[in-house]
């Protein structure tokens, strides 16, 4: 029997050496390696051991909230880990990159305003209501979608609002870091997880504290339209009940002390139930309210009266609405496009326009004629027509990997086709494809391999919020979204490091 098992540890030890020295595997380790030691050994182990590697998340577990039971994407129990280098990585962007798209939007409304209106396919009304007030850009509530590519983090689109996605990961979190906690290698691991609504409540109440002081009421709005409500599959009054009770609790842990006895979290499926009162104050059911904030799938979900409502409000600052215009213009997909512009370089400082060479793709209007690429005048169709693997045709103004083009995915034929049907709509544009570097991970249905991802970087106050993944094995759909079956992934930060494992 022993003779046995040592003829089994020895196999076990072949096997991992001989996934060591797989080319693929060995640049895996090493992209690991650059978020973090700890990411590295995890994938060791997950190696070393595919029967860990292929454990599964309990979702009908006591730490799990019972409105995730139902949840229908794929979770994996195994997080990626960062280091406080990549963590400071993504700190510069969250501080930086909203100052410099508002300082692009409000300097050409100035002097470019009809360029700007036609770069972006907006309205005058639109630019007006972003005009109406100066904001603060600690209050954007933000998501980067990016990848790592070649170790450089590029950004590929910006979600402004609180209809962003990825904050229910948290849910999750107290069964993953159990999880490591059971091996000899990771129990150690001083990890933890920045994500969560905590920040956008906390966000709220920041607001109401800095804009209303005294007069703050530590009141909140979560709207919460049928339509979301049902594709939650929120199917009985327990699951209901859940989530509002778990929200309702991680925003009261964000009040105040003196607002923690008084302040409420409302729940509102009803247009019929909001009301602007003397002065502008947002009441829910004639209760004053410091903000709202909202739980969608789409925007459309959300009631038009609703929106209108909010904006016409929102210019006095009575009440803290992430979702207005004033933030959500720059969320536009063009705007990564109009950054990279001749005459929008002018106005950007040297580090802003390094900060945009380093992390923004060249992106550029499909339905212009002709770019500046590389110092030289080109044209979009020849462009198009001699470089399909490098590029995606997107849609500025759309959600959940929808109306996406990737040319390395196609043929010619097709990407040519595609072109020619929106070449003259001017709400799609050209990116540059940024190939995600392979990455070793593991899930439940995959096993551990070679994933590629899309980071979901969050932002709030101003920083750096948390993150979460949606990845991909390598043989995956090019499109790597959740809605389109990716697997989903939280991210936890090193506090310290321990137990190194030698290669």
């Amino acid at each position: 029997m022993l003779n046995q098992e040592k003829n089994n540890n020895c196999e076990d030890s072949s096997a991992l050496s001989a996934q060591l020295e797989n080319v693929k595997i060995k640049q895996g380790l090493a992209n690991n390696r650059l978020l973090s030691d700890s990411f590295q050994q995890l994938a060791i182990l997950q190696l070393s051991d595919k029967q860990l590697a292929n454990v599964s998340l309990d979702l009908m577990a006591e730490d799990v909230p019972i409105f995730m039971q139902s949840y229908d994407h794929l979770i994996s129990p195994w997080p990626v880990i960062i280091d406080k280098d990549m963590l400071a990585k993504f700190d510069y962007i969250c501080a930086t990159l909203p100052t410099l798209l508002y300082k692009v939007m409000t300097e050409l409304a100035k002097s470019e305003r009809q360029y700007l209106l036609d770069y972006l396919n907006i309205s005058e009304l639109q630019l007006d209501l972003f005009l109406q007030r100066n904001i603060e850009i600690r209050d954007v509530v933000c998501r980067y979608d990016a990848v790592i590519s070649n170790g450089v983090i590029k950004l590929v689109e910006a979600n402004i609002g609180t209809m962003i996605g990825g904050l229910h990961l948290s849910w999750i979190t107290p069964q993953s870091l159990n999880l490591l906690k059971l091996n000899d290698v990771s129990k150690t691991w001083n990890l933890v997880d920045r994500n969560g609504y905590g920040n956008l409540f906390s966000s709220v109440v920041s607001y109401a504290l800095r804009e209303k002081r005294h007069n703050a009421t530590g009141n909140c709005v979560f709207f919460l339209p049928v339509q979301a409500k049902e594709n939650l599959e929120l199917d009985s009054q327990l699951k209901y009940e859940s989530l509002l009770n778990t929200l309702e609790t991680v925003y009261k842990e964000k009040l105040p002390a003196h607002l923690k006895g008084k302040g409420k979290l409302f729940f509102c499926d009803s247009q019929h139930d909001l009301s602007l009162a003397s002065g502008n104050k947002l009441c829910f059911k004639d209760e004053e309210v410091d903000g709202i904030v909202f739980h969608s799938d789409t925007e459309n979900q959300v009631p038009r009266e609703i929106y209108s409502l909010l904006e016409a409000g929102f210019v006095d600052g009575q009440y803290y609405y992430p979702d207005a215009l004033a933030y959500t213009l720059m969320s536009i997909k063009l705007l990564f496009a109009l950054v990279h512009e001749i005459k929008v370089k002018k106005i950007l400082t040297p580090e802003e326009r390094e900060l945009v060479a380093s992390c923004i793709p060249l992106s550029m209007r499909l339905s212009s004629e002709h770019c500046l690429l590389e110092g030289k005048i080109t044209s979009i169709k020849t462009l198009i027509e001699n470089n399909k693997d490098r590029f995606v045709i997107k849609k500025s103004r759309s959600m959940q990997g929808n109306d996406v083009m990737v040319g390395r995915s196609v043929d010619q034929d097709t990407w040519m086709a595609f072109y020619n049907q929106h070449k003259h709509d001017s709400d799609w544009l050209l990116q540059e494809m940024c190939i995600p570097d392979d990455n070793i991970c593991a899930d439940s249905t995959n096993g551990v391999g070679i994933y590629k991802m899309v980071w979901g970087i969050f932002s709030f106050g101003g920083q750096y919020s948390g993150s979460f993944i949606r990845a991909m094995p390598e043989n995956g759909d090019s499109v790597i979204n959740s809605a389109r079956g990716a697997n989903e992934f939280l991210v936890f930060e090193e506090q310290q490091y321990k137990n190194k494992i030698t290669l």
